[in-house]
């Protein structure tokens, strides 16, 4: 999906998901996933980037069972720039995480 802003409509959904953290934790349903955030974005702003990526981070644990968080954070990788809504193509540290990720096999 392209977009990690808070979906407003399905918010109540999304929070249930920290409930899922004490007793009812999934596998992972993604090999990997990154979030790539401006910090001025107006469309889709990073405290709602923030919120989706935690929401996904506190109720998943990895197909072994385990809930290594520094693993979850490698599945769910999140890239910061300083720039807005658009992907930051001009900028070669982001480039080169987000090439670093795919390749990462």
């Amino acid at each position: 999906p392209n977009g990690v802003a808070w979906p407003n409509p399905y918010s109540s959904q999304l929070q249930s998901l920290n409930e899922r953290r004490h007793n009812n934790r999934q596998s992972l349903p993604f090999d990997k996933l990154m979030m790539i955030v401006g910090e001025t974005d107006t469309i889709n702003p990073p405290e709602g980037a923030m919120q989706v990526r935690d929401a996904l981070r506190n109720c998943y644990t990895m197909d072994d069972g385990s809930n290594d968080g520094n693993r979850i954070d490698d599945a769910i990788r999140t890239v910061h720039h300083d720039g807005g809504h658009s992907l930051p193509v001009h900028n070669p540290d982001v480039l080169s995480q987000m090439t670093d990720f795919i390749l990462d096999t």
